[in-house]
């Protein structure tokens, strides 16, 4: 402990930077724990599909969905939401799985999900992109 403040004064640019750095992290916490919003990644999301039978949410387009979407995946647009989260409540104890193009409109939707009683929402972490960029199965309609 006494070489602690000697390192610190001699190797300040490190210190500040070691400083900024966990200030980052712990701002990135607090965001993620504010919107209620687990992420997750797609080998972890298959778990969930395989072992928990989580629903799979997805939120694009309808052209975009048509393109290509996760097995199984339920589509979710816009004015359809409400209804769609109405029928869900058959499934408020499995896992939901959001997903977007790119992860980041997904936590909003959890966010809500969350407040209405659904209490294992995650976020598809990088979203389709994600999906895609690990080479796992899409299925066209």
């Amino acid at each position: 402990m006494k070489e602690f403040v000697p390192f610190i004064t001699e190797h300040w640019v490190l210190s500040v930077l070691w400083i900024a750095c966990l200030a980052m992290l712990l701002v990135n916490e607090f965001l993620q724990n504010r919107l209620g919003a687990k992420n997750i990644t797609p080998e972890q999301a298959i778990q969930l599909i395989n072992h928990q039978n989580a629903v799979v949410l997805d939120i694009r387009s309808d052209s975009v969905f048509a393109e290509g979407h996760i097995l199984g995946a339920e589509h979710v647009v816009g004015q359809r939401l409400e209804k769609k989260i109405k029928n869900l409540h058959k499934h408020i104890e499995k896992p939901i799985i959001i997903v977007c193009a790119t992860g980041r409109d997904s936590p909003k939707l959890a966010a809500e999900l969350q407040q209405k009683g659904f209490v294992q929402t995650v976020v598809l972490n990088g979203g389709m992109q994600a999906w895609k960029a690990v080479g796992l199965p899409l299925v066209k309609s």
